[in-house]
């Protein structure tokens, strides 16, 4: 039987855990819809329970005790199985309800491309919920139910169901190209062109970080997917797109020396992927992969480790 101290330390759990993902204790108050008194008092409280100090704040935010690993791994088992029920509260006999699609690049030109209509057309009671996170692979906790990456986790409950090469390149506007010229190689671009970049994990890929150390002028960098796309369309600077992923707003520099490819991967959890509303959104993105992905008017971006 439950008493009122395991209930106690159950909520104290759940905040440990969405602290864990914040680093915010303001984060988890607003999330959660309480003060950050409450989200202090809960703490506290787990605290005394495990007679533990499971964290410390500085100036960067709120972060967990090296001693409390083995209690934040029993929160985010207790935060699993909640995904996993809420999940199954949803009518699960049709194909209808929402999708958590997470991804740690920029998908965003893909899931408004016409290819990705077609599917909401097909299934117009299904609701995509998409997400942005650093590392979309994080999938084994069940925060979602498809996921794209570049780095397949080391994890019995993620699946991998799909996988695509995407090569990338330079993209510059006729507008860009029309007022500053056409860079002639790699070191003209170098020396004589402004670049726009945008920032997170996409700047750790090898090919990226050396391409950076040597442009002289960054004009533009921002975490905003539309953003960049926009500078670039605007006549900016020259940037790196996905090879199909520009349409008609922007030129490839194919003189440029500069190409580069990832493997990415389409990710789902065992436990969930069969489920009648997952398993078509599943189906619906490995034909579009087995098409040629590279192809689509979609861009993505990439994790590091």
């Amino acid at each position: 039987m439950i008493n009122k101290k395991d209930l106690s330390n159950l909520q104290g759990l759940i905040f440990l855990y969405a602290l864990a993902k914040t680093g915010n204790k303001t984060a988890v108050a607003n999330e959660l819809g309480v003060s950050v008194d409450t989200v202090n008092k809960y703490i506290t409280d787990l605290e005394t329970s495990t007679n533990t100090k499971l964290v410390f704040s500085n100036g960067r935010g709120t972060f967990i005790n090296p001693e409390a690993k083995n209690i934040l791994k029993i929160a985010a088992e207790i935060a699993q199985n909640l995904h996993l029920f809420n999940t199954y509260t949803q009518d699960n006999s049709q194909c209808k309800g929402t999708v958590r699609l997470c991804t740690n690049g920029f998908i965003s030109n893909f899931v408004t491309s016409n290819a990705f209509r077609e599917f909401t057309q097909m299934y117009p009671d299904i609701d995509i919920d998409l997400k942005m996170q650093s590392a979309a692979n994080k999938i084994d906790l069940l925060e979602a139910d498809v996921a794209f990456d570049t780095v397949i986790p080391q994890n019995k409950d993620v699946v991998l169901l799909a996988s695509q090469n995407v090569k990338f390149g330079l993209f510059a506007s006729p507008q860009y190209l029309e007022e500053n010229g056409h860079p002639k190689n790699l070191e003209d671009l170098y020396l004589n062109h402004r670049f726009c970049v945008q920032n997170g994990q996409f700047k750790k890929v090898p090919e990226v970080v050396d391409l950076l150390s040597h442009v002289q002028r960054i004009c533009f960098s921002t975490d905003s997917v539309a953003a960049l796309r926009n500078a670039l369309i605007g006549g900016w600077g020259i940037g790196i797109c996905s090879l199909g992923s520009c349409g008609d707003n922007l030129v490839r520099l194919e003189n440029v020396d500069f190409e580069f490819s990832l493997d990415i991967h389409l990710l789902a959890h065992q436990d969930t992927q069969d489920l009648p509303r997952i398993r078509v959104f599943i189906d619906y993105l490995k034909n579009i992969m087995a098409r040629n992905y590279a192809d689509l008017p979609i861009a993505v971006a990439c994790s590091a480790e």
